[in-house]
């Protein structure tokens, strides 16, 4: 689908729940990215002006470390993110924004003397993606989905009424 005319007016937003009987979904419950990553779950939305572009569902499995992970030494206190080697050491640290590119990765939560408190490899899988696309009058034309273990397509006339 092409960028609208002012692709600058498309914004990414992250919400802790979403309205799955109404297309296209829409979000509810605002959460920025840092209360996202923390969760268990999130939903990410693309969305221009009041209309919605396309939505996604990523569910987080958090696991607690077993062995104790070297870190670089004056770390500030907070949550810190690493990328992970291949065997699960951390490598370079990351930011939130880096982390949207990333479905495993390692979380620790320094504490205020630079102490490691907790320590957890998070690994993100997207459950569910659907996308829009509009006519010019605005109306809903195709809708895309994809879940764990469906997908397909509906398409809709000028007025909004499902095609198919």
């Amino acid at each position: 689908m092409p960028p609208p005319a002012d692709a600058t007016s498309i914004q990414a937003a992250f919400f802790a729940r979403a309205n799955l009987y109404t297309v296209p979904i829409h979000p509810e419950l605002p959460i920025d990215e840092a209360q996202a990553e923390s969760g268990r779950s999130f939903y990410r939305f693309a969305l221009d002006g009041g209309r919605v572009l396309w939505a996604e569902k990523w569910l987080a499995e958090r696991k607690p470390l077993a062995t104790e992970v070297r870190l670089p030494a004056g770390l500030a206190a907070g949550a810190h993110f690493f990328a992970l080697s291949p065997s699960g050491a951390a490598t370079r640290e990351l930011s939130l924004v880096d982390l949207r590119g990333y479905v495993d990765y390692l979380r620790v939560e320094v504490s205020a003397d630079g102490h490691p408190l907790l320590g957890e490899r998070v690994t993100r899988q997207r459950v569910l993606r659907h996308d829009y696309e509009y006519w010019d009058n605005g109306q809903l034309k195709r809708w895309r989905f994809q879940g764990a273990d469906n997908q397909g397509e509906k398409l809709f006339d000028r007025s909004g009424k499902p095609l198919n």
